[in-house]
């Protein structure tokens, strides 16, 4: 599960930022959620969205401009 998005980039910015989760290579992508940046350097997003077991994240800027963006994701386990 993923809990938070952390975007920063060099300049105040407006834009959007897509997460998704696919199997390398291109295959079976699956966007997972969209969170947007408004007029600032860097922005948290505390969400919930699931991610599958095994499957490769990426981060893909949208919908405006940035300069030098940089993403993490905090990511919650499980046990069973």
């Amino acid at each position: 599960e993923i809990v938070l998005v952390s975007v920063g980039n060099e300049n105040i910015s407006t834009f959007d930022v897509e997460i998704w989760e696919h199997e390398g290579g291109g295959d079976n992508i699956t966007l997972l959620t969209t969170v947007s940046v408004v007029a600032a350097k860097t922005q948290n997003f505390v969400v919930s969205v699931s991610a599958t077991n095994g499957r490769q994240l990426a981060a893909k800027v949208v919908n405006g401009s940035a300069k030098n963006v940089g993403v993490s994701l905090q990511l919650k386990g499980s046990t069973v």
